[in-house]
């Protein structure tokens, strides 16, 4: 293996990576819009640095979707957008209440080796259901025991710390593929 995951792939601009965030928020209001009775899931990966897709980031989706669908067996519509430049996503309407939805969610992230480096976002009548409207603790950090955000903002760790742990991860859980 190389010394990361992320040694390969075309590198992304800021702009790119926030247009993508904005073409992201329009499509979910779009759905949600379209439909206001069902829940809709935003999946996609935390992925530090400018390298967002390519085929080792693209394996762990596809892992990882295959085992979110044990979390949603029923999926009543997708989008899938994993040819994405600024990293694999897809998005999905479920008939299951907001609630459980993250509940669910949370679940996989938190039980799925994996899990850890995906962003399951759950939203329905336009509002993002978040752990703390479950009264469940933030999430922490990969490296240390502090919360994510907390050492996301002080940026405490490198990007190539973050990296590495990741690719680590990565090797871990594939060690047994050819």
């Amino acid at each position: 293996m190389k010394i990361t995951i992320f040694e390969t792939g075309k590198p992304q601009t800021l702009e790119a990576i926030l247009a993508n965030k904005d073409r992201r928020a329009t499509l979910q209001n779009q759905l949600l819009k379209q439909f206001p009775s069902k829940t809709l899931l935003t999946i996609k990966l935390n992925t530090p640095g400018t390298i967002k897709n390519n085929e080792k980031i693209k394996h762990i989706f596809t892992t990882g979707i295959t085992q979110l669908r044990h979390y949603f067996p029923v999926v009543e519509k997708e989008w899938p957008f994993d040819q994405l430049v600024t990293g694999p996503e897809v998005f999905w309407i479920i008939n299951l209440s907001a609630i459980e939805s993250k509940q669910r969610s949370v679940a996989f992230e938190e039980n799925f080796q994996l899990g850890r480096l995906f962003d399951v976002d759950v939203l329905s009548k336009g509002k993002i259901i978040s752990r703390n409207d479950l009264n469940l603790p933030s999430r922490k950090c990969l490296i240390c025991s502090d919360y994510a955000k907390s050492c996301a903002r002080s940026q405490r760790h490198s990007i190539l710390q973050l990296q590495f742990k990741i690719s680590k991860m990565y090797q871990n859980y594939y060690k047994h593929e050819n």
